[in-house]
């Protein structure tokens, strides 16, 4: 694999999904236009995705949202196919019954949390095709910097008089 597309905690670890996702989400904040390097971390993401029947996976509810946010700005078919995955296996996990229906057990993601944080990070995950818009937009065959993504500065707003 790329040396860019994968990411540890440390020097000389495994790459880890959860530094991946940061590290990639990163590099396209200081440039939004994807590279063969964050379309093979994109892979990476795909290859860790959820199983669609497991009650639990082992990447934190935060893991998962970057690699969403990631995944949601280069687009494409890795963010279909990632989006199809994750909503299943969020979807299917989702409490139906009782106090806390409609929340997510902390165990859905393998970490130490609670309920709330797990909801939470489930429903952002839910509504990454409305929530995030891609740093970088494709139309007319050509990609270009989305409007809230090109600049600092608020739009000029004067009429011209």
């Amino acid at each position: 694999p790329n040396n860019s597309s994968m990411y540890a905690l440390q020097p000389g670890d495994l790459p880890d999904a959860d530094a991946t996702a940061a590290g990639l989400l990163a590099v396209l904040y200081a440039d939004p236009h994807p590279t063969p390097a964050i379309r093979a971390g994109g892979d990476f993401f795909l290859k860790q995705a959820p199983a669609l029947h497991a009650s639990h996976t082992n990447q934190s509810g935060v893991s998962l949202l970057l690699a969403t946010q990631v995944l949601r700005t280069i687009e494409g078919e890795q963010f279909d196919r990632w989006n199809a995955l994750l909503r299943m296996f969020l979807t299917a996990n989702q409490i139906t019954s009782g106090d806390q229906s409609g929340s997510w057990d902390p165990e859905t993601f393998g970490t130490q949390t609670d309920v709330v944080q797990a909801s939470s990070l489930a429903v952002l995950c839910l509504q990454s095709n409305y929530r995030y818009l891609p740093l970088v937009r494709t139309v007319n065959g050509t990609r270009e910097e989305s409007a809230e993504s090109s600049s600092d500065e608020p739009p000029d707003e004067s009429d011209g008089n």
